[in-house]
């Protein structure tokens, strides 16, 4: 004769599925906004649900919600499809969440104890010096949060550029000048709130 499963065990394996299993409806979500590099809490941020668009990004649900002076936010949002729920991070004076960090929501559930880890923001100064004889070039800038510049005929020139705080990366810089390129580049780490000086002559 095949023994039966004790109703108590039934019961939690039940619970377990029911706990993992997306489905659409009300979601609660709690947990903490906290500082990748050091894992401290971040206070007064905003906590962004995002879901996958058929287009292939992802698009804001609704209004952000506060987390508190200690990071810890909870909310509930109406969640309309199973999958693609995700949550993004912010707060002043420039934190925020890198998208493949970005932890995800089981839909239609409960999600408690979630950590957001943010990345701390840092600068870049670039600082342009033309140097004798003067010269008329155009220069492109990359490797800092955003989509680079562009700048014509520039002279000493002084920008302040955004970047994540302890991710190694590059700034690279072209010249064209009289129709030639010529590239350079310099490995920057900045730390949490640091700012980072890179001189570019020309």
């Amino acid at each position: 004769m095949r023994s039966l499963l004790p109703l108590w065990l039934l019961c939690l394996l039940l619970a377990g599925c029911h706990s993992t299993d997306p489905t659409t409806g009300t979601t609660t979500v709690s947990g903490q906004v906290v500082e990748n590099q050091t894992n401290k809490p971040v206070p007064n941020a905003t906590v962004q649900v995002y879901h996958l668009s058929s287009g292939g990004g992802y698009v804001p649900v609704g209004t952000p919600f506060p987390a508190d002076k200690q990071g810890h936010f909870a909310f509930d949002f109406n969640a309309d499809s199973k999958f693609g729920y995700l949550l993004m991070a912010s707060a002043p004076p420039g934190y925020i969440t890198d998208w493949g960090r970005a932890p995800s929501l089981t839909a239609g559930r409960t999600n408690n104890n979630i950590t957001i880890p943010t990345y701390a923001p840092a600068w870049v100064k670039l600082q342009l010096v033309d140097e004798p004889p003067k010269s008329r070039i155009s220069i492109y800038l990359s490797g800092y949060e955003g989509n680079g510049d562009r700048l014509y005929y520039p002279r000493d020139t002084t920008l302040i550029r955004p970047k994540l705080a302890s991710l190694p990366g590059e700034i690279v810089w072209a010249i064209t000048e009289n129709g030639m390129d010529r590239q350079s580049s310099q490995v920057i780490n900045p730390g949490p709130l640091d700012t980072v000086t890179v001189r570019i002559p020309f």
